[in-house]
């Protein structure tokens, strides 16, 4: 994480391995296989756990009423800094969509989140100079019964829980 812009990012190409994301690397297979295994999918996988604050860029921060407050906040805050660290150093290669699987940090600060993906959406997009980036969002599924009423509704229904728990083949996509 950084405070000030960064302009290269150190990684290497490598085959997903267990600590990758499940969701993306399933996500890129079934990509693949859509394009008829002819078009290569690539997935950068930052695994660097922050609300979305940190990946948005200060200037749109900054611009915001709603949520200008967090600037310079510390952890679990870090304002911009996944955003200058990762986001403005991958900038200038091509991208073709985000896959955000983030967002448990964020809990209970539903009201900030709503400005705040908006946000992201947009430092992303201005970053590669791209208002039609594609951005797509992963939800943590509701997989587990809850022990508190007032939670219950985020629950499965018993039908598809019960499906899941007694059927192998899952799907991904």
């Amino acid at each position: 994480l950084s405070s000030t812009t960064q302009t290269d990012v150190s990684g290497k190409w490598a085959f997903p391995t267990g600590g990758d994301s499940a969701v993306s690397t399933y996500f890129a297979m079934k990509l693949y296989d859509h394009l008829g295994k002819n078009v290569p999918v690539g997935i950068l996988t930052f695994s660097i756990i922050r609300p979305v604050e940190s990946w948005c860029s200060e200037t749109l921060i900054e611009a915001s009423p709603k949520v200008r407050h967090l600037k310079g906040l510390a952890y679990p805050h870090d304002t911009s800094k996944a955003f200058n660290a990762v986001i403005s150093a991958i900038a200038p290669y091509a991208l073709r969509g985000a896959l955000y699987y983030l967002g448990e940090m964020n809990g209970g600060r539903g009201l900030q989140f709503r400005t705040l993906m908006p946000l992201a959406i947009q430092s992303w997009r201005n970053a590669w100079d791209r208002n039609d980036l594609p951005f797509l969002f992963v939800q943590l599924p509701g997989f587990q019964e809850h022990r508190e009423a007032k939670e219950a509704r985020m629950d499965m229904d018993d039908q598809t829980l019960a499906s899941l728990n007694n059927n192998s083949q899952h799907c991904f996509i």
